[in-house]
């Protein structure tokens, strides 16, 4: 597994853990591309 895969499986692997902690999660994605968490 090159670093890039690593990388990319360690950022989904936060994406997944801070999803899992909001009760309610809202994802909003912004004209850039990046995605933002708020509670609902």
């Amino acid at each position: 597994m090159n670093a890039t895969v690593a990388q990319s499986l360690d950022m989904a692997d936060a994406a997944h853990i801070v999803l899992n902690t909001i009760r309610r999660p809202v994802i909003m994605v912004d004209a850039d591309g990046f995605i933002t968490f708020a509670n609902a």
